[in-house]
């Protein structure tokens, strides 16, 4: 029988985490209940699946995963390993101070809110709540950026199961800052599951002080990493959501929008100083790159509406309506997208948006196709080009599969591909362009991919789903779109690999 002195329960950064925090030596092997990692190393130990642990004799097991640690407790436990082998300490006292730190980040949700304080008694409401449900569940929900909240969601409402008696609540939390990204998109989203109204959060922080051993809160960051979603294909304009809104009909016929219409996006520099963030600069593309399209949408009767937040006005361009530099709101931001047929955009959380009410859409200047796109919703019209990746050293541009390995290596810093001599090439305006009249094909029903085209899309699936594919949850969350047919003819080399 294979003997290890230790074993750790998670192949992934907590695991590598516990592994120096506890200066565990000896003979060690990782266990993952991740098929694509099992026969892998890390740190050149061996990744094992969870059967093997009947196989295998060790001293000590340290559970380093934090969502469901107790389930993962309780199966080995059922597999006959003896509770004084199990370790998950570390995790505990990570846990009581990661709900903490949340519990306080409540207070900060509330402050920003700016709601009357409730006088209701807590201990009374309590009381109430612990009679109706037998079972309450505490959940995570970061909301500081509409990508985060909304992707969760998707995911949530896909995968998440009906429990009777149960009550699913979704507390607001923070990540990366201390802001809501938008007060009107949680508060749609509280139509289909529990996110406590602003003024209930100190009864919640209360209630998760006073009684954390009445609440479920072993899945509390459950939804919590978006590497681990899937991706979910929706039918086109298929939204739960439904909504008119007279008064904001008119607006829109005053700001001019009376046609048919697109929304744009572009993620800019402006959005880099308002977070405070350096590291994803090469994401960013510029508005004037869309004006060539918007000008040849004219000819087919459909305007073009620039989204944004609070942007600096572009002046009269014609065909656009400027609603991000004029007329910016938070509830019409949700209701023009809600009507667009479709959204154009690059790399910023404002699509999920569009995702939200089923449009489709259209990235431009897409980096990290390998990445990111955990939770996503998308259609069958959605489609995608990606900004070109040219290698200064070489000389030449990269393949898709040299752009996936880079993708990989650079993740969540932009600044990391100077390191491996990569310059990232804006789509043109032309590019863009002839995305746009594609895109526009396939809403209307007018596109018809040629053999050659089908043959193609094959391959470039052939070839994501050598790092995953788009229905893999795990290490990567690749785009679940087609590339553009346009622009995937027209850079062939793409798909030059060499066998």
């Amino acid at each position: 029988m294979k003997r290890y002195d230790n074993i750790i329960y998670g192949a992934g950064y907590n695991g590598i985490q516990y592994l120096f925090k506890r200066k565990i030596d000896g003979s060690i092997a990782f266990v993952d209940a991740d098929i694509y990692k099992q026969k892998l190393k890390v740190l050149d130990y061996p990744i094992l699946s969870p059967d093997t642990l009947r196989k295998i004799d060790f001293d000590k097991i340290y559970i380093s995963v934090e969502n469901g640690y107790k389930e993962i407790y309780s199966y080995l436990i059922g597999l006959g390993i003896k509770k004084e082998k199990i370790s998950f300490d570390i995790l505990e006292e990570k846990t009581r101070e990661s709900r903490r730190k949340s519990n306080d980040k409540l207070l900060t949700y509330y402050a920003l809110s700016n709601e009357e304080k409730n006088s209701e008694s807590f201990e009374e409401k309590w009381i109430v709540l612990k009679e109706k449900f037998a079972k309450i569940i505490v959940y995570r929900l970061p909301v500081e950026a509409i990508g985060e909240i909304l992707s969760r969601y998707f995911e949530i409402t896909a995968v998440e199961p009906e429990m009777e008696d149960t009550l699913k609540v979704y507390l607001p939390d923070f990540d990366f800052a201390d802001r809501i990204c938008n007060r009107r998109v949680i508060d749609l989203l509280r139509q289909k599951i529990t996110i406590p109204k602003d003024k209930d959060l100190v009864f919640w922080n209360y209630v998760c002080r006073n009684h954390a051993e009445d609440i479920d809160f072993s899945s509390e960051k459950k939804y919590w990493i978006r590497r681990d979603f899937g991706v979910h294909l929706v039918k086109k304009y298929a939204t739960e959501f439904k909504i008119y809104d007279e008064i904001a009909e008119k607006r829109m016929i005053d700001m001019g929008i009376k046609n048919r219409y697109l929304c744009f996006a572009a993620r800019t520099s402006d959005y880099n100083k308002k977070v405070g963030d350096d590291t994803n600069t090469k994401r960013n593309t510029n508005f004037e790159d869309y004006y060539d399209s918007i000008q040849k949408l004219k000819s087919r009767g459909i305007q073009a509406v620039r989204m944004g937040r609070n942007l600096k006005s572009l002046g009269q361009i014609e065909n656009l309506i400027d609603y991000a530099g004029k007329y910016y709101d938070e509830y019409m931001d949700i209701y023009i997208t809600s009507k667009c047929e479709g959204f154009v955009t690059a790399g910023c959380g404002i699509y999920c948006l569009a995702m939200m009410f089923c449009v489709p859409i259209l990235v431009v200047n897409a980096v990290w196709i390998l990445m990111g796109a955990g939770g996503f919703r998308y259609t069958e019209d959605d489609i995608y080009i990606p900004k070109k990746y040219y290698n200064t050293k070489e000389k030449r541009m990269l393949n898709l599969v040299e752009i996936f390995e880079i993708d990989k290596k650079t993740f969540g810093d932009t600044n990391k591909f100077e390191k491996y001599d990569i310059e990232l090439i804006p789509n043109s305006s032309e590019e863009i362009a002839l995305a746009v009249s594609e895109f526009v094909d396939r809403i209307e029903g007018r596109w018809n991919d040629t053999p050659e085209d089908l043959d193609n899309q094959a391959r470039y699936f052939e070839l994501l789903n050598r790092f995953g594919g788009v229905e893999h949850t795990g290490e990567s969350s690749p785009y679940p779109w087609k590339i553009s047919t346009t622009y995937l003819k027209n850079n062939l080399y793409l798909l030059d690999l060499e066998d």
